[in-house]
């Protein structure tokens, strides 16, 4: 029996969309993370239809999702001024867990392992921004 050829791109196409139709590896269900993608976003991965495409979304959210954290912390320590020394400290301990935890796919060849960095770093930045959030409610706001 002769084997039938694949044509890599499609297989590769087909993995990927699965992926991404599928919850992200780092949000979990009920955590409220991808109810806080940007509409530009949703829109963005919605048309995307290569992986090139698929990175550009994702790498736009990243920086948005950055973004409304910085935000969020600059207030926090506009607000709390006597708290600024925790408060960084904190932050910069979040972001060494954070880097640790999703620099692990980058160090990682293939462009699914690229994604599922984005992926972490975006994600984490939102479950970040939301801990603040709720933490310090006038903050938010």
């Amino acid at each position: 029996m002769k084997p039938n050829k694949v044509n890599c791109k499609s297989v590769i196409l087909v993995l990927v969309s699965a992926w991404l139709a599928a919850p992200s590896a780092f949000a979990t269900e009920g955590d409220g993370v991808d109810a806080q993608y940007s509409a530009t976003f949703k829109a963005c991965i919605s048309t995307a239809k290569a992986m090139r495409a698929i990175q550009e979304c994702d790498s736009h959210e990243v920086g948005y999702q950055r973004d409304a954290l910085d935000r969020i912390f600059q207030a926090l320590l506009a607000a709390r001024p006597d708290d600024r020394i925790r408060l960084q400290s904190e932050q910069d301990n979040w972001g060494d867990a954070m880097n640790a935890q999703c620099l692990v796919f980058s160090r990682r060849r293939g462009s699914a392992n690229s994604l599922r960095a984005m992926d972490c770093f975006r994600d984490e930045a939102i479950k970040r921004r939301l801990v603040l959030e709720a933490s310090f409610p006038v903050v938010g706001r």
